[in-house]
């Protein structure tokens, strides 16, 4: 989780979509810090996609059925953008094409063990750099279009 309020997307979270698997954690994390992080993650709408829960609560909303549809539909609502994490979740959304940006906030740490971020992806998505960022806390965050996306970061 990010520790700092540099070490979120400046100005550029309005929704947060999540799979049913980080609801908890990432409220809890939410709760327990009193951090710009935690403001800001508690302030957004929430999207939980899931196929088991029958509610949810803490400024939520289910998403079922066409992951796809539901995906445009709140890329054209959103204001500001729309902030996502975990394994599963990005993985299907780059499956679809549906991610315009990708921001990925390096820990400099090896831990030889847990998820491989987008395993499994049938095929490459070329990416181009358009910002980087050092933190004091030695932490890096990249942030990085698709190749013919014509996203303005």
């Amino acid at each position: 989780m990010p520790t700092a309020k540099s070490d979120l997307p400046q100005g550029t979270l309005d929704l947060l979509i999540l799979k049913t698997v980080a609801l908890g954690p990432v409220h809890g994390y939410a709760i327990a810090q009193r951090l710009h992080f935690a403001r800001t993650i508690d302030a957004a709408k929430k999207y939980v996609v899931s196929s088991t829960l029958d509610r949810v609560d803490w400024n939520a909303e289910l998403v079922r059925g066409d992951l796809e549809k539901a995906v445009q539909q709140l890329k054209r609502e959103s204001g500001k953008g729309l902030f996502m994490g975990g394994v599963k979740l990005p993985l299907a959304l780059a499956e679809l094409g549906l991610i315009d940006e990708y921001e990925f906030l390096v820990q400099p740490r090896l831990v030889g063990h847990g998820p491989t971020l987008f395993a499994g992806l049938s095929k490459y998505v070329d990416l181009r750099l358009v910002r980087r960022l050092e933190f004091g806390s030695g932490r890096w965050r990249y942030g990085m279009n698709r190749e013919g996306s014509d996203w303005a970061c």
